[in-house]
């Protein structure tokens, strides 16, 4: 009986410690688990409530001296004097100083800021640059207002703050669109007086006398630059989405008002090249020094080395961007057909022109570079005109020399 006795308490300290430990254990837990929660449901801090009469602008900032400026910026102006706001909310932010900026860059890769800043910070940068700023009025109903004020105040917090760019699908004009048109439940209706146009023909539009940024854009660009765009894909350029604002209804009414000048200056610049400098008729002066030495003296060799090194290394470029990177315009370039990583071998080989195998290679070589002659009007994709002289260089110079007789035979012609 004592034993029994002695064995019941054991049993009932037994379970007063073990309940002890579990109950201690769960309510650890419990604890934590609150914690938790109440840090996510926590007063979360929320736009300032607009006044009725809350004003919201679309900015246009007109094209700039530097090349990152030459299509312009877009930004979104929320002015109420009652509430005290007076911000401006711009997507198209980046910082040279951010970690990894030129690799991001080149891989496209790239992640821009959502700042929100007051009108005069805004404005003083391109008051520098000499850029003139103007302003369309979006009216929109109070519910809407306060909408796209909410989205545009919330992704300008940390941790929201940033997003991925593509220079064609998600941008600072393609992000305003998209916040306005969520704002007002889709009930926005753009209308578009255009054409359809391919990419090419729109990023062109802004380098008539751009000559050597022209060139570089047709030799960057891949076949799906040549394809017709959607109108509501002509957005992604600033000033076709400020011109198509105008154009646009809201509930049986315009959506905006029209222009108004926010930031009145005469630029003193001009973007543009000299014509005698322009690559038609660098190349073209090229090839005329070529047929002249042709014709009355000889090519020294260090002029295929030096030519052929450079297209070579432009091809190396090109085949790059249109294949390890995340440009999707620069995809399937038919540029390689003439200038592509192989023209770097070609130097090397011109003392091996009698064996075989290295005549095949210049025969491949010329036979690329006749496709991208001949069938330069109906190939799907649009090369750049100076193609056309450096591919007539580049042939000259391999079958110069793969073929002296025949050029032999061009100077006794001469004589």
């Amino acid at each position: 009986m004592i034993v029994w006795n002695w064995l019941l308490k054991k049993q009932k300290r037994w379970s007063e410690r073990l309940l002890n430990r579990t109950m201690k254990r769960y309510f650890t837990h419990l604890i934590f688990i609150l914690a938790c929660l109440g840090s996510q449901v926590s007063p979360a801090q929320h736009a300032p409530k607009l006044s009725k009469a809350a004003r919201v602008y679309m900015l246009y900032v007109a094209p700039g001296p530097d090349m990152y400026a030459v299509y312009g910026h877009s930004a979104l102006w929320v002015s109420d004097e009652i509430g005290n706001v007076n911000d401006v909310y711009d997507y198209g932010v980046f910082d040279f100083e951010s970690p990894h900026f030129y690799t991001n860059f080149l891989m496209g890769n790239m992640r821009y800021n959502r700042t929100k800043r007051d009108i005069n910070s805004f404005l003083m940068p391109f008051y520098i640059q000499e850029r003139p700023v103007s302003a369309k009025q979006i009216f929109l109903d109070s519910i809407a207002k306060q909408r796209l004020f909410d989205f545009l105040w919330n992704n300008a917090q940390p941790g929201h703050d940033t997003y991925h760019y593509d220079f064609v699908k998600d941008n600072c004009a393609t992000q305003l669109k998209h916040l306005i048109d969520s704002a007002s439940y889709g009930q926005i209706k753009w209308n578009y007086y255009s054409d359809r146009q391919c990419l090419r023909t729109l990023l062109y539009e802004d380098m008539e006398s751009m000559y050597w940024t022209k060139l570089g854009y047709g030799l960057l660009l891949g076949a799906g630059a040549d394809t017709l765009l959607d109108h509501t894909m002509e957005n992604f350029l600033p000033q076709y989405l400020f011109r198509n604002l105008g154009n646009a209804g809201y509930r049986n009414s315009d959506l905006s008002g029209p222009n108004e000048p926010v930031l009145n200056v005469t630029p003193t610049w001009v973007i543009e090249d000299i014509w005698y400098g322009s690559p038609a008729v660098v190349f073209g002066l090229i090839l005329l020094g070529m047929l002249a030495l042709v014709y009355w003296l000889k090519i020294p060799k260090a002029v295929d080395v030096v030519w052929f090194l450079v297209i070579g290394i432009l091809g190396c470029i090109i085949f790059f961007m249109s294949n390890f990177t995340a440009h999707h315009v620069m995809k399937h370039n038919w540029n390689l057909l003439w200038t592509h990583p192989f023209f770097l071998i070609w130097p090397f080989l011109l003392g091996f022109l009698h064996k075989k195998g290295v005549r095949r290679f210049g025969q491949l070589l010329c036979f690329g570079l006749i496709i991208a002659v001949a069938a330069y009007p109906v190939l799907p994709q649009t090369l750049p005109p100076e193609s056309v002289l450096i591919n007539t260089t580049s042939l000259i110079l391999i079958t110069y020399r793969m073929y002296p007789r025949f050029y032999q035979k061009i100077k006794q012609w001469r004589k």
